[in-house]
């Protein structure tokens, strides 16, 4: 028997409703903030609350979860838009958000809006601005299991894809202004660390309702659904929204958690077992705003029929436009070749390696190229030119197409062991102890390196079995 979640979203989806639906199918609050508090780069800036609620003329019960935060929930500031720091839009805009922000404060919005900016220029108490890459970090750097860290980075990629595609841009010059605030960050991850705990091996979803009209954003007045909305409900079964609600009902970290988590199979036939019911922040007077889910076993019989693709979405290539900077040395040594490397490595150089090869007059050389982002590149030129080696050096533009990568402490007899994997079509095609920890393991205990590094592997391939 394989335990799923069916998620009825008929008011849309939000990442605090589903949340907050979780929490009351069962799981422990107590224990999703022992989780959470893994992420350690934002630990003791947030906090976590749930209180029931009403909704709607009938009298829905529901969980509402509040997620605060030492940033009072204010979202990075745009880039250029300082004036628009506080985007709390009250009640006397036109339109009818019908969830607010992801988070359930006030009237605000969980738009992924695009910026290229240098994060220093935001100020520090909106809250750091953040990219795919800086929340990758995050995640991959906290002791989640190998298999919730895998979902939530999957998440904030296809968030990241989509808002790439509506502004004609690539993954890494991609900033999210209110999804990269903590509150964000821990209301997605939480999901998935709920859907964890709770033992959920498949997850569906009903179709999720288009609705109409317009929403505010830091960036002026957007259609509904968002264009990064749009670009996440492609391939999604969608239907009309209630007639009677103009808004959002679907926001675009809750369409990103349903593209990943969810299969795309029908419903198969199953006993429900228990109920969750999550609440948005608007009550409107005609329509619940209320988000139910039902887990329970597939029956035996379609066990075996149907296929999990919980993960299709994390074989999706990274696509990054880079820099390839390069230049020829000669009269050098083997250890100034590991000093320039490794100190490119530490001001922000994604790669550096170099070549043998044969210069003028047959001086016997190398080619030194280091893989930038465009934004290292002065660093990078400065750091090669005050050694003295050269005296020019070539830059050209680079994609560079990468599968997602999950990093993973696991926990072996030998002690904990980081394990560094890449992800293909679904599947592991790649995985590699890191040798500092096995070598320190080997050291301390007197085993061979060998056997430490193959028992990492071991115990990282069945932790990954539990997403299948």
């Amino acid at each position: 028997m394989t335990k799923i979640c069916y998620i009825d979203a008929f008011s849309g989806v939000a990442g605090d409703m589903l949340l907050a639906a979780l929490i009351d199918s069962g799981c422990q609050l107590d224990q999703l903030k022992t989780e959470l508090n893994k992420l350690e780069e934002i630990s003791g800036e947030w906090d976590i609350s749930v209180e029931r609620v009403l909704r709607g003329s009938g009298r829905i019960s529901a969980n509402y979860v509040k997620v605060s935060s030492i940033y009072d929930h204010k979202p990075a500031n745009v880039p250029g838009h300082e004036e628009l720091q506080d985007h709390s839009h009250g009640d006397d805009h036109s339109h009818d958000h019908s969830h607010g922000h992801d988070h359930s404060h006030g009237n605000d919005h969980d738009h992924s809006h695009m910026h290229t900016q240098d994060d220093a220029t935001i100020e520090k108490k909106t809250g750091p601005m953040r990219n795919f890459k800086s929340i990758e970090e995050l995640i991959n750097k906290s002791k989640l299991d190998a298999s919730v860290k895998t979902k939530g980075i999957a998440v904030f990629h296809a968030l990241a894809e989509a808002e790439a595609k509506t502004h004609g841009t690539t993954i890494d010059k991609v900033h999210f202004h209110e999804v990269g605030a903590i509150d964000s960050i821990v209301d997605t991850v939480g999901v998935v660390i709920a859907m964890h705990l709770l033992k959920i091996k498949k997850c569906f979803c009903s179709k999720l309702p288009l609705s109409s009209g317009t929403v505010m954003t830091a960036h002026g007045l957007l259609p509904v659904p968002a264009p990064a909305t749009m670009q996440l409900l492609l391939d999604l079964p969608t239907c009309k929204g209630p007639s009677n609600i103009c808004g959002e009902l679907v926001t675009p970290t809750g369409a990103s958690l349903i593209k990943v988590l969810c299969s795309s199979k029908p419903l198969p036939n199953f006993t429900p077992q228990k109920i969750g019911i999550g609440a948005g922040t608007k009550n409107f007077e005609n329509h619940p705003n209320i988000l139910r889910v039902l887990i329970g076993e597939i029956e035996s019989a379609d066990d075996v029929q149907i296929a999990s693709d919980l993960t299709k979405n994390l074989s999706t290539l990274i696509h990054d436009r880079l820099v390839m900077l390069e230049t020829n040395l000669d009269d050098v040594t083997g250890e100034f070749l590991s000093f320039i490397s490794i100190e490119l490595l530490k001001i922000g150089a994604r790669d550096v390696w170099t070549t043998p090869t044969y210069m003028k007059k047959g001086r016997p050389g190398f080619v030194l190229k280091a893989l930038c982002d465009s934004s290292v590149i002065p660093k990078v030129m400065e750091r090669i030119f005050r050694e003295g080696a050269t005296l020019g050096m070539r830059t050209y533009a680079v994609d560079r197409h990468s599968v997602p990568r999950v990093e993973a402490k696991v926990s072996t007899k030998y002690g904990s062991i980081n394990v560094k994997s890449g992800l293909y079509d679904g599947k592991v095609v790649s995985a590699k102890s890191e040798y500092e920890d096995c070598a320190k393991a080997s050291r301390e205990l007197g085993i061979p390196l060998k056997i430490v590094a193959e028992e990492a592997l071991e115990v990282f391939k069945k932790e990954m079995e539990k997403i299948k």
